[in-house]
């Protein structure tokens, strides 16, 4: 499968953030310009035990750092009052479809047959079985979808992709589904009732 780092391409209904370099995070609006990517954050110091992998060991841990610190890929790592949504550990191509009783899933390709992006995504099984994770609190209303090495402040390295989402707070569930066609990690956000 190719694709060419750091492109927003739409397929159909899906519009897929495709970056090389970091894993893929998704966070509230309000909360981009706090996010310190591969620089080291302002008014802010990150405990050395939430960046136990570091890319620069002499530097002041990053918000980077911190992701990549991750075990298990997918997270919620607290920023200010809030979390961002870690969407998986790897930079993988990354779509969002929402879910018409709010919410929605953030979809990662990990293998496709046809080598490219799919402009629409298989009917999920009811048996799926997700892992719950944690919940997630949006504030306001519109998420950002990112690379995670991107410096939230500055003009954006790699494209951005904003969703507009319902404040409030969502439950975080993970799933992985095997498909003919396709290998997806799904991360599914659902208001908490």
């Amino acid at each position: 499968m190719t694709h060419l780092p750091g492109l927003l391409r739409r397929r159909g209904a899906l519009q897929w953030l495709d970056t090389d370099a970091g894993a893929v995070i998704a966070l509230p609006r309000s909360l981009e310009a706090e996010w310190s990517g591969i620089e080291p954050p302002r008014g802010r110091v990150i405990p050395p035990d939430q960046a136990t992998c570091r890319m620069e060991p002499a530097q002041p841990a990053t918000d980077y750092d911190r992701v990549c610190s991750i075990p298990d890929g997918v997270a919620l790592l607290p920023l200010g009052e809030h979390r961002v949504l870690v969407v998986g550990g790897v930079p993988l191509p990354t779509a969002w479809q929402a879910d018409p009783d709010g919410g929605g899933v953030f979809v990662q390709l990990f293998t496709s047959e046809t080598g490219d992006l799919p402009d629409a995504l298989p009917a999920f099984p009811a048996s799926l079985s997700w892992e719950e994770v944690g919940t997630f609190d949006a504030p306001d209303d519109t998420l950002v979808m990112m690379d995670s090495t991107d410096v939230g402040r500055d003009p954006p390295l790699y494209p951005r992709v904003t969703i507009a989402i319902a404040p409030g707070r969502y439950r975080v569930a993970y799933a992985h589904f095997a498909h003919p066609d396709m290998q997806l990690e799904l991360v599914r956000i659902l208001p908490a009732t």
